[in-house]
């Protein structure tokens, strides 16, 4: 019997399910294959990209609830100003823009703290 194509999968009478979850565990082990360096930066431009478009409007969400409407306009006015804020260098907006990756970042150190004091044996500082 022939080996399918990746069309014939999707598109025959395979179980969709089955090639979906067969698909992302190739994925994920690519992933895993990648080098550590390749992962990082795939990480931060992830993270970079929710914290320049996503957050934003998670912001104007929160505001518009509990502020009321934005004064400039919706929500794009408000991604324009953000925008120009960045282009300003204002530490404000770029603290926005890299949060997602800044809270990431701690994380994982606070997850290496406790390693560490796990293998060490200490309690406490």
């Amino acid at each position: 019997m022939p080996a399918r194509t990746r069309r014939q999968r999707l598109c025959g009478p395979v179980h969709i399910e089955e090639t979906l979850l067969t698909e992302l565990l190739e994925r994920a082990r690519s992933l895993a294959t990648q080098t550590r360096a390749r992962r990082e930066l795939i990480l931060f431009l992830v993270l970079l990209a929710a914290g320049l478009f996503v957050l934003p409007f998670l912001i104007w969400t929160g505001g518009l609830l509990v502020l009321g409407p934005y004064a400039s306009g919706g929500p794009f006015a408000l991604l324009a100003n953000f925008f120009v804020g960045l282009a300003h260098g204002s530490a404000v907006f770029w603290t926005v823009a890299l949060g997602p990756w800044l809270l990431t970042l701690l994380l994982r150190l606070f997850w290496y703290w406790i390693k560490c004091n796990r293998r060490t044996g200490a309690r406490g500082m």
